[in-house]
């Protein structure tokens, strides 16, 4: 009798394991496999970005497009400015360049891109990266500085010690460092 006890208890046991094994296996099926398939674009190094350029200065800057679909995917890309004046107001917008790129599934494609600004030209440029048929965009803003709009008599008349700075930001501002490095070259 001892032994039949062992043994029921050993077939119940033995059905409760294979029930539960049986049962987590159909809920582990039957939910989909979650999957994190999305496309990414971002900036190279964008601690390197431009801040402050001339006008006529070249832009460079390298943005990554990577594909972390299941899928081959093609991009197509543009470049865009937009200019605005200091009070914020837009001036005008340019397509700088657009362009199509085809990646693989897990594939990446680092693009470097070496331009000069459109005109209308401005105080502050918006430029930016867009994913047309992906519906992201990344960007970064410069401000500009303009040589021909400095003149002895306007800007340059006042050396750099004498200036009454409001507040540190303006006393650390790189365009008015840049102005006034321009003033210095042309009155020495």
């Amino acid at each position: 009798m001892k032994q039949i006890g062992i043994l029921v208890n050993l077939i119940i046991t033995g059905i409760l394991v294979l029930s539960i094994s049986v049962t987590g296996f159909i809920l582990l099926n039957s939910f989909p496999e979650t999957q994190n398939e999305y496309s990414e674009l971002y900036f190279e190094d964008f601690y390197d970005l431009p801040e402050l350029k001339e006008i006529n200065e070249k832009i460079s800057f390298i943005f990554t497009i990577e594909n972390k679909e299941k899928k081959p995917n093609i991009y197509t890309y543009a470049i865009k400015q937009e200019t605005y004046d200091f009070d914020k107001n837009l001036k005008g917008k340019n397509t700088i360049e657009k362009d199509i790129v085809y990646l693989s599934s897990g594939e990446k494609r680092i693009i470097m891109k070496d331009f000069e600004l459109m005109p209308p030209f401005s105080d502050i440029v918006k430029i930016s990266v867009i994913l047309e048929n992906y519906n992201q965009s990344i960007h970064f803003w410069i401000r500009t500085f303009d040589k021909r709009r400095f003149n002895r008599t306007f800007y340059c008349g006042v050396d750099i010690s004498d200036y009454n700075f409001n507040d540190e930001w303006e006393r650390n501002d790189p365009l008015i460092k840049k102005a006034f490095e321009y003033c210095n070259e042309i009155n020495n």
